[in-house]
């Protein structure tokens, strides 16, 4: 059995004139493979601190003993998700039922899965 990890993350939507939708649309196709498989982001944009996270969630790489799940909390789904799970800020990291609250935290969790040598696949 896989272990999940799980990674809230928090975007921002912009008016919906052409311009900013053409804008939010490039932005997603230039995004880490892991923010285009996760999918549903298309005409919004991260935060940068989630931006940030999202980089260094997408440099390890995949292993079978692991599952990413994303959740956005700039989204109804994700903030009820959150809230259900107490996460109260953004960026975060849950391991193995373990809250890594903030970027520092959420770094230094994934980069402690890095050195272990174990990846993360994803499910988004």
């Amino acid at each position: 059995m896989s272990e999940v990890v799980e990674v809230y993350i928090k975007s921002i939507s912009l008016s919906r004139d052409y311009g900013s939708a053409l804008l939010a649309r490039q932005h997603v196709a230039c995004a880490p493979e892991l923010l285009r498989q996760y999918g549903n982001l298309e005409g919004r944009f991260l935060d940068a601190n989630s931006s940030e996270l999202l980089k260094r969630l997408a440099d390890i790489s995949r292993h079978p003993d692991r599952t990413a799940r994303l959740y956005d909390v700039g989204r109804a789904g994700g903030w009820l998700k959150a809230a259900i799970a107490g996460i109260r800020e953004t960026p975060s990291v849950v391991v193995g039922g373990k809250k890594y609250l903030g970027l520092n935290a959420a770094r230094d969790a994934l980069a402690t899965i890095a050195t272990s040598g174990k990846g993360l696949g994803v499910d988004g």
